[in-house]
């Protein structure tokens, strides 16, 4: 089969050379990373979609989410919640500063139940690594 490709499109190359690929991967430049940057910042709980059109940036949701993650892969993260039966809801990621974290308009609130509650803890940190899972 390659064979068969590869005579097919010699006409199409130019002296046997291979034709451009047409995946090469976008990249940006510092000024684009900083104003993505700045607009997770400022605007912590858009979607991917509305920072695009936001900033006016074709990036990728999954670029978007390693540029706002980048920097943290060095820093162990740990804490400790309580899991509750019954809860649920869509999670929501906001992206801003430390000090910015008990904003009202950084944090969901909710109804709390009497239902079955368990208190957890765990660490995460680098590529993916994490602790176990302790239940308190």
């Amino acid at each position: 089969m390659a064979i068969r490709h590869t005579l097919a499109t010699i006409q199409v190359r130019d002296d046997g050379k291979s034709l451009p690929r047409s995946g090469t991967p976008v990249t940006y430049d510092s000024r684009s990373r900083r104003r993505m940057l700045m607009c997770l910042r400022l605007h912590p709980k858009l979607t991917y979609k509305q920072r695009r059109e936001h900033t006016g940036l074709p990036m990728s949701d999954s670029y978007i989410y390693r540029l706002g993650t980048r920097r943290w892969r060095k820093y162990m993260w740990s804490d400790e919640c309580s899991v509750e039966r019954g809860k649920e809801g869509k999670v929501i990621w906001v992206w801003g500063y430390s000090v910015d974290k008990w904003k009202p308009s950084h944090v969901k609130t909710y109804k709390k139940g009497k239902g079955m509650r368990v208190m957890v803890s765990a660490a995460f940190w680098g590529d993916g690594e994490r602790s176990d899972l302790l239940i308190l």
